[in-house]
């Protein structure tokens, strides 16, 4: 999932409440896990949004519903 604006905050709070794990694509294609890297989510969560947007997997699929239902709710 290609994720161009969001807020940081409540993105992390799904984050925590995701049943499976939340993947952070990085630039060099290593994957950070955001829920089990805590320095990790602290900085993704100071960090400005890329201008390429960031790229986000889940290694249970009904997390993608709820985050779709997240990014729908942001943008409204």
């Amino acid at each position: 999932m290609k994720i161009y604006n969001l807020d940081t905050k409540r993105f992390m709070k799904r984050v925590a409440q995701s049943k499976g794990e939340v993947y952070l694509h990085l630039p060099d294609g290593n994957l950070c896990n955001l829920k089990q890297d805590s320095s990790a989510s602290a900085l993704f969560g100071s960090m400005e949004m890329p201008e390429e947007g960031i790229e986000v997997t889940f290694s249970d699929t009904q997390d993608a519903s709820c985050f779709f239902r997240y990014l729908i709710e942001t943008a409204g």
